[in-house]
């Protein structure tokens, strides 16, 4: 592996909801224009990073279209992309499209990503089938000395919205249960909640950082019982993965969009 005392920069995205008809709305949402709008952002920032992990639904609609638009527009933020699908989205033709972007298992600069699918067909909750966590469980066993960044789309725990805890990876144990026996995994990022979390879980002296990332569109409400809309700015996350093991992450929202959702909505 190549030494480096430069952190690995990567740029997580998540919750685009694209339709192969660009005009279409959600909630009152153009959400090509919102995810326009946080590309531009992104590529006026100095910090460039060097890999965008894509955290799933980047349809709404499910379409091989919308999953090309979405490429179209990240690829000129990093030389390397990676994504996986979420409950909107069609597993059949978001490979199709995505074909090598959507490999599992990336290395660069010590760490190693690795990209789980969390995605049940016909349902908004999540499960992590048995070869995924086959697959990470090798992964994090030939990993070397590489420290080790988890994505999904689900969220593996609580995050205190009543809602969207029904829809959360119904095996989380699971994976609970590999991340305490690999210290060598640091993190675990995801989407789905379209909104900001991050939490620690401990095993013994090894510490796991957990981390949800707002959307590229609407936002829901925190620690809502329900279905609830939060009219803050869209936004993405970035982590700055160092070569000893440590973390250094914010989300970054974005201002000026002008997304206006609608407020009497119950539900999309």
């Amino acid at each position: 592996m190549p030494t480096t005392n430069r952190p690995l920069r990567v740029l997580q995205i998540s919750d685009p909801h694209l339709f192969a008809q660009r005009t279409q709305t959600l909630l009152n949402i153009d959400t090509r224009a919102a995810l326009e709008g946080v590309v531009r952002h992104i590529l006026q920032d100095d910090d460039k990073p060097d890999i965008v992990l894509a955290t799933g639904d980047i349809t709404q609609d499910g379409s091989v279209q919308a999953c090309e638009d979405f490429l179209e527009l990240a690829r000129p933020i990093a030389p390397v992309l990676r994504g996986l699908p979420g409950n909107h989205d069609s597993d059949a033709n978001f490979y199709a499209a995505w074909g090598d972007d959507a490999q599992a298992i990336t290395d660069l600069q010590g760490w190693r990503i690795v990209m789980l699918n969390s995605t049940i067909e016909g349902s908004s909750a999540g499960n992590l089938a048995a070869d995924q966590l086959d697959l990470l469980r090798q992964a994090a066993s030939d990993a070397g000395d590489r420290h080790i960044l988890v994505a999904l789309h689900h969220n593996p725990v609580p995050v205190g919205s009543a809602w969207m805890d029904t829809m959360m990876v119904d095996n989380s144990h699971a994976l609970l249960e590999i991340l305490g026996r690999h210290p060598a995994i640091r993190a675990v990022i995801w989407g789905h909640v379209h909104q900001e979390y991050d939490s620690v879980c401990s095993f013994g002296t090894h510490r796991v950082q957990l981390m949800a990332t707002p959307a590229t569109c609407l936002q829901f409400a925190p620690r809502s019982p329900g279905f609830k809309l939060d009219f803050v700015d869209p936004g993405y996350r970035r982590l700055d993965l160092h070569p000893d093991g440590k973390i250094d992450t914010r989300v970054v929202r974005v201002p000026g969009l002008n997304l206006q959702p609608d407020a009497q909505s119950t539900g999309y």
